[in-house]
């Protein structure tokens, strides 16, 4: 599985988390879950179902209905029925499975046929298990594909409360970028220098804050940038407020094709700003540009 592939993942991952925290903390603290119904006897027989109270929902409804009233069999014999959702039932039906029993949602999640979703699956499980028992997770996220993106989403439960157990998390994997930016993220809004410091050395971690970081200090975002895309979104993000700085973090990338891309990004805020120096910056773009209607805007293309 490529890289570029499981970046995006990550992103899935940390948007999950925001939903799965709160069952994480709750289980930690010992909360009332009685609310969700859980039965746990699973004993029970096919012909001691009531089909009644499920019999008039979707059949997703229906599976997550049949588990909550403790009939499991039931539960996992609808979402395998399923053509379309079937994958989705099952993932839907191990992360509430796995608030009462762990090896079950493992189950679950092996019962997916796409390999993406599944690895998804297995951090979704692997952050609620982490909340009672980090071995346990860890052996859920052993079973993930790839094992990073799971590690990513247990490092960061604990990120606020242990950020130095989060980090051990991470160094757990052989490639733990994925899970440094996983951390970073946590503290980017809030503490730019400990989220620098969480990123250490590795670049996808330091261009990911780049751009936030040069909202308050465009040279610190320059400073984490490590090549030419990342400075070109510094500099779009630096021209809202200072176009001489954005042109000056533009005018020092070496090569001049992106450079010249760098340039016409931010193009509409000094039409803004600095009409004066459109001249400057159309004299640096258009012996570059394939299409120059694109300019027009705001360079004198008539010849």
């Amino acid at each position: 599985m490529q890289k570029t592939k499981h970046k995006g993942i990550v992103i899935g991952i940390i948007i999950i988390l925001l939903s799965v925290s709160f069952i994480v903390y709750a289980v930690r603290f010992n909360f009332d879950f009685s609310f969700f119904n859980f039965n746990k006897n699973d004993t029970k027989n096919t012909e001691d179902t009531d089909p009644e109270p499920c019999g008039n929902l979707t059949e997703m409804e229906k599976a997550l209905c049949y588990l909550d009233g403790g009939y499991l069999n039931e539960s996992l014999e609808v979402c395998e029925n399923l053509s379309e959702d079937r994958d989705e039932c099952y993932g839907r039906l191990a992360i509430q499975r796995t608030l009462d029993n762990s090896t079950d949602g493992v189950l679950m999640c092996g019962k997916i046929d796409d390999s993406d979703l599944q690895a998804f699956c297995y951090s979704n499980i692997a952050a609620i298990a982490v909340g009672n028992n980090l071995t346990r997770a860890k052996e859920i996220c052993n079973k993930s594909d790839p094992v990073e993106l799971c590690y990513s989403a247990i490092a960061r439960i604990f990120a606020r409360e242990n950020l130095s157990k989060s980090v051990d998390i991470c160094k757990s994997t052989d490639d733990h970028d994925d899970c440094y930016i996983s951390l970073a993220s946590v503290y980017m809004e809030e503490n730019m220098t400990l989220a620098i410091e969480i990123c250490g050395n590795v670049t996808a971690c330091r261009e990911m804050l780049a751009p936030k970081a040069a909202e308050f200090d465009p040279d610190t975002g320059v400073e984490l940038c490590s090549g030419y895309p990342c400075l070109m979104g510094v500099s779009q993000v630096v021209a809202k407020n200072d176009t001489s700085k954005a042109i000056e973090i533009c005018k020092a990338i070496g090569h001049p094709v992106p450079r010249s891309q760098c340039e016409y990004f931010i193009l509409p805020q000094v039409k803004k700003k600095q009409p004066q120096r459109l001249g400057e910056l159309c004299g640096d773009i258009i012996p570059f540009w394939d299409n120059l209607q694109q300019l027009a805007p705001y360079c004198n293309i008539s010849n």
